[in-house]
């Protein structure tokens, strides 16, 4: 009557049992046969309906959305194990900014009249060492 094999027929009328917005997506011209066919493979409602508004959006081929699906059901065998949590590192404490000033007198102003010496530090330690005696009256008179 309709010159159609019986798996063509049963396909047609399994489409029109399964989900309803599928169904409608394809009665519209939404999508594919095809398309319908592989969203109809997917178990779950939520994930099928997600996936028939990107294939609707997208205008995805069926090969696309059977690989979606082929994805889920993967993903749905072989669950991936809770990730441990992560701890969230807490930020260095704050360091005190490190001063600019004279290492002589310890001022910081009239920062436009420093110079920059450039110094061994075994001398650097003798001169502090010479500063500090004479400070202390230990000159060595």
């Amino acid at each position: 009557m309709t010159h159609r094999s019986a798996e063509y027929i049963g396909e047609r009328f399994r489409l029109l049992r399964s989900d309803e917005r599928v169904f409608e997506a394809v009665r519209r011209g939404d999508i594919s046969y095809s398309t319908a066919r592989e969203l109809n493979r997917c178990d779950d409602d939520h994930m099928r309906r997600f996936y028939l508004d990107n294939a609707v959006r997208g205008g995805h081929a069926s090969r696309i959305v059977k690989r979606w699906v082929d994805d889920w059901r993967k993903n749905q065998a072989n669950p991936q194990p809770p990730l441990a949590p992560v701890e969230v590192a807490q930020p260095a404490p704050a360091t005190e900014p490190e001063k600019f000033c004279c290492v002589l007198c310890g001022g910081y102003r009239d920062p436009w009249n420093f110079v920059t010496v450039t110094l061994h530090k075994f001398e650097w330690d003798a001169i502090q060492r010479s500063l500090r005696e004479g400070a202390n009256g230990n000159g060595g008179d």
